[in-house]
């Protein structure tokens, strides 16, 4: 009886073993171990002026937005007190598209329930462009990040996120390739931006 108790006990720890490796950890790990193999990440380089050049431009279009409440800017948090700021730009090998991820900084006193133990609060989101300096087609993907208390950790959230991360499975989606992988500059995810 004892022997057939622990073989009992022993088979249903491995099921259960199995079943969590399988199941839980294997769906989880596929979500986080995403990263961009090294034969595919893009060692594009700018120059130090053309990228604050392309930073100023992004942040006044982005301000024209704001002032609309367009996109992911129609929310009432949102304001002429909403500071923009442009956290990583990416460029595709040829230099004519970008992906960026910007940081809104507002005052807790916008939110519904203000937390009066910070003076600031950070909301993330990531776009695309094609253009120049001059001007650039927007336009917003992936899912947004918001309410954080901390910039540097939101920035890592979301640099890491869609570095490492961005992959999806959801066919609506298009996220083949991280925004790190040169494949990433020719996926279906351009075709929107198209004109």
């Amino acid at each position: 009886m004892l022997r057939k108790t622990l073989i009992f006990v022993l088979v249903l720890g491995i099921l259960v073993l199995g079943f969590y490796n399988f199941f839980i950890k294997g769906w989880y790990e596929f979500k986080k171990q995403t990263k961009t193999p090294k034969e595919f990440l893009n060692q594009t380089v700018i120059g130090k002026d053309s990228y604050s050049k392309d930073s100023a431009q992004l942040v006044k279009q982005l301000k024209v937005l704001l002032s609309n409440k367009v996109g992911f800017f129609n929310d009432s948090f949102y304001s002429d007190s909403t500071v923009l700021i442009v956290d990583t730009i990416v460029y595709s090998p040829k230099k004519d598209k970008l992906a960026f991820n910007i940081i809104t900084q507002n005052p807790t006193a916008k939110q519904l329930v203000p937390d009066r133990d910070f003076k600031w609060y950070f909301d993330a989101a990531t776009f695309i462009g094609i253009g120049d300096s001059s001007e650039f087609i927007l336009q917003r993907i992936g899912s947004s990040y918001t309410n954080s208390r901390d910039l540097r950790s939101l920035s890592k959230e979301i640099r890491q996120n869609r570095f490492d991360r961005f992959i999806t499975q959801n066919k609506k989606d298009d996220y083949e390739y991280n925004l790190n992988d040169v494949r990433f500059w020719n996926s279906l995810i351009w075709e929107s931006l198209i004109v």
